[in-house]
């Protein structure tokens, strides 16, 4: 799997964060610089973030070269995540759709994840 940058808003109260208030310019560039680093390191770079984030805090069309996992949490279910799929425009690898799935030996909710294949 691929080396992931997260660059979401750090839970602190109030987004009060070291990184939480700098600008969507700054923030794509610190994704750009880093996901360059791990692809001249020879590893497979990725960025992680949910739709609104993305779409608010990044400049995705800058980020575009770079493998995408998208977190959107459409009511998508175990079952049958197709069935609400995300609306998202840009291009993605892997799409995090629910944090309420199960997993057998695990007691509490875990994230649900799909990747895609490249044919």
């Amino acid at each position: 799997y691929p080396v992931i940058i997260d660059v979401e808003y750090s839970g602190a109260p109030n987004n009060t964060g070291r990184a939480d208030n700098i600008s969507k310019e700054m923030r794509t560039k610190i994704c750009d610089a880093f996901l360059k680093v791990i692809k001249n390191a020879g590893y497979t770079p990725m960025i992680y973030a949910d739709k609104y984030f993305a779409t608010s805090n990044l400049d995705m069309s800058k980020l575009s070269s770079y493998d995408f996992w998208l977190a959107h949490y459409t009511g998508a279910t175990q079952d049958n995540p197709f069935a609400k799929p995300s609306d998202y425009k840009g291009k993605y690898k892997m799409w995090q759709y629910t944090s309420k799935g199960v997993a057998n030996g695990i007691s509490t909710s875990v994230d649900m994840n799909i990747w895609y294949m490249q044919k």
